[in-house]
This record gives structure tokens, sequence and C-alpha cells, in this order.
């Protein structure tokens, strides 16, 4: 048995591994597809105890929740960013940088990033989704406004988007082709409201079994969305020197 250290450039549809024993000798080089049965056929090389490197991707996640459903429990995310300001080289090929990771892995020199447990996870995604939901929402708001400012249309409502707002928009007596505009626009937003309710009814549902948020919502102005925002980018806090 000896010590290997794993360096896995991922990619959507493929995977570049490198395998290093503890003097930096190559003991596997191998392109796969990005998909179990091939996953499976590279593991079959690596032992359970062996330290694997994968670098902070957009498909970083399935992989790595695979490779530790898998019983690979020497996992380690790594900073892209900081990883390329370590390894300077012309030489730009998906081989090389699966090395690279072994080897800085191996030298214990690997710039990591945090990996969140899936609990975590869920909760940012969560969080995440609501905000980019009220951020669509505000993008077809100000499409309104542009459509009114058009037709010089002037009013006294704090909120326009409020109920007596939007009863008044939704009568507003304008030309064929705006009319159908600012209907499309109208009923977009009411369906995003409905959207963003249905969504904090669920964060609300995950602030009940995170002990942290609740804890966060006893400070003044602290509400359901913002005490779990906090909680799960933060994550543990004792990460932090």
């Amino acid at each position: 048995m000896q010590e290997m250290y794993v360096g896995l450039d991922v990619h959507k549809n493929f995977i570049q591994g490198c395998v290093l024993d503890k003097e930096g000798k190559v003991i596997l080089e191998q392109k796969f597809k990005n998909e179990p049965h091939s996953m499976d056929l590279f593991l079959s090389n690596i032992q359970q105890d062996s330290k694997i490197a994968l670098e902070s991707c957009s498909c970083w996640q399935y992989v790595y929740d695979y490779l530790h459903d898998a019983g690979y429990k020497e996992l380690a995310l790594a900073n892209p960013s900081r990883v390329r300001l370590i390894a300077t080289s012309r030489k730009k090929t998906d081989k090389h940088d699966a090395k690279v990771l072994a080897d800085l892995l191996r030298m214990n020199m690997l710039p990591e990033s945090y990996a969140p447990p899936l609990e975590t996870r869920y909760e940012r995604q969560i969080t995440r989704h609501r905000l980019s939901l009220v951020r669509l929402r505000a993008d077809v708001k100000r499409k309104v406004n542009a459509l009114l400012l058009r037709h010089g249309y002037q009013h006294e409502y704090s909120d326009l988007f409020g109920k007596a707002g939007m009863q008044q928009l939704y009568s507003l007596d304008l030309p064929m082709c705006d009319r159908f505009e600012l209907d499309n626009y109208l009923k977009t937003i009411d369906f995003l409201t409905e959207k963003i309710n249905n969504t904090q009814d669920r964060v609300e549902d995950f602030v009940k079994y995170n002990p942290q948020a609740r804890l966060l919502m006893s400070i003044k102005g602290i509400d359901y969305y913002s005490a779990l925002m906090i909680s799960a980018e933060i994550g543990d806090v004792r990460r932090f020197n």
C-alpha cells in the first residue's frame, strides 16, 4: 500500500485525473467521462485513504459529493485563482493542471477553498434563489417605469407596485402595443411575487432547523431571510482564524 495523491481537473463533460506517489512519481494519468460509471472505473485504481484535490469550479459539487459517498474522506477543494498564482507555467493543459493539483497536495502547499457541508449548501441555494427572483422582479419593474416614462405618467403612490398601484397600472388607457407590453410585465411581476413568497416559506422552514439562524433573529432587524443568509454564507465560524 503506497500513499496516493490525486489531482482531478474537473470539466462539464470529462475529468482529467493524475495520481502521484509520495515521491512525486506519476502512477496514473487518465482522462475519463464525468459520469458515475467512468468515475468508478478510475476510482478502482485509487485507495480509499488517498488524498484527492479538485478545483472549486462550476461543477465541483457533484464530483465532490460522489467521491465522499464512495468513501473518500481526504478531499480538498482547491482555490483556482491562488493555484494559478502558485503554479505559473506556459504549459496550460488539462493533464498539466491535474498534475499540479496532485503535486501541491503532496507537498502540503494546496491553497484550499471552503467546502461547505451539504446542508449548508442547501441553505445557500435557497437564499440565493430567493435573491435571484427578487432581482428578476426588480428588472421587470424597471421596464415598467421606463414604459410609463415614455407616456409621461406621474403617480403619487409610495409603492407603485403595491395593491392600489397595481390596480391603477392594470387600468391605464394606453396604445394597444404598450398596453399589451405592460400587461405582460405586470403578470410577470405577479408571478414572481408569488414565487418569492413561496420561496420565503421554504426559507422559514430551513430556519426552524438552524439554531444559529434562530439565534441571529434575536438581533433587532434580522428576519428569517437575513438570518439564514448570514448563517449559510459564513458557515462554521470556527474556520476563520
